[in-house]
C-alpha cells in the first residue's frame, strides 16, 4: 500500500436537529433555526480550524410554535 502525504480538510455539516433521528429528544438539543446560531456554530468550527462549514437551508417541515397560525 502506498503512503499518502496530503492533508485531510475537516468540514462540519450543521443540522439543527442533530444527526440522529432521535437527537431532538435530548434535553440539551438545539432546535434553533436562527441565523445568529448558525453564525455561532460556524465560528466555533473556525476556531477549531475546520476548513468548511455546510448546512442545508431547506427542510420538509416548519417549526411553528403558534398553534392557531399552524392550523391555517
Amino acid at each position: 500500500m502506498s503512503r499518502r502525504d496530503d492533508q485531510m480538510s475537516p468540514g462540519a455539516f450543521l443540522l439543527y436537529t442533530g444527526h440522529d433521528v432521535a437527537a431532538w429528544r435530548h434535553p440539551d438539543a438545539s432546535d434553533s433555526t436562527r441565523f445568529r446560531d448558525f453564525v455561532q456554530f460556524a465560528r466555533i468550527a473556525e476556531d477549531a480550524k475546520f476548513d468548511a462549514v455546510l448546512f442545508l437551508a431547506d427542510g420538509v417541515s416548519a417549526r411553528i410554535h403558534d398553534a392557531a397560525a399552524a392550523s391555517r
